[in-house]
């Protein structure tokens, strides 16, 4: 997904104009919910939205740097004391894309890789980062990985 500082300029305003607005209206997550909903309406309504792909490696960078921030070992002391839940969520996380990536592929045809990444559960900036590394149609991947996450919100 490239596009140049007019496309990206165009997705900041309609993400905070949806943010704004739900934050008047008092939903919870207002700026993140309200940017989600107002640019996936953009996205179906063909509005251009993109950004640059040195952008784009920047912001990965600052995305990269926060992901790996957040992991301490004090994370790993805590995660030893559960193996048993730690590995029943490692195969359920398994079967579920599992799942996902069939249902994208077998009913929706959609190539492998676009399908594995729209399926991926985790960091929304990591799936992103390795999508686009890929030939996956980012499109559709930042779609069902927005969906997946306003879900969680």
């Amino acid at each position: 997904m490239t596009g140049s500082l007019r496309d990206t300029a165009i997705g900041l305003v309609i993400g905070a104009l949806g943010g704004f607005i739900c934050w008047l209206a008092g939903i919870p997550a207002p700026w993140l919910a309200g940017s989600m909903i107002a640019g996936v309406i953009a996205v179906f309504g063909g509005a251009p939205l993109g950004m640059p792909n040195w952008l784009k490696a920047l912001s990965f960078i600052f995305l990269g740097l926060q992901t790996g921030t957040t992991v301490s070992w004090d994370t790993v002391d805590r995660a030893a004391h559960w193996p048993l839940s730690i590995a029943f969520l490692a195969v359920t996380v398994v079967a579920v894309t599992w799942a996902c990536v069939w249902y994208y592929v077998r009913r929706r045809n959609w190539d492998g890789p676009t399908a594995l990444f729209a399926s991926l559960p985790g960091a929304l900036s990591l799936v992103l980062l390795l999508a686009s590394s890929t030939n996956a149609d980012m499109r559709r991947v930042t779609i069902a990985q927005c969906i997946r996450l306003f879900f969680l919100v």
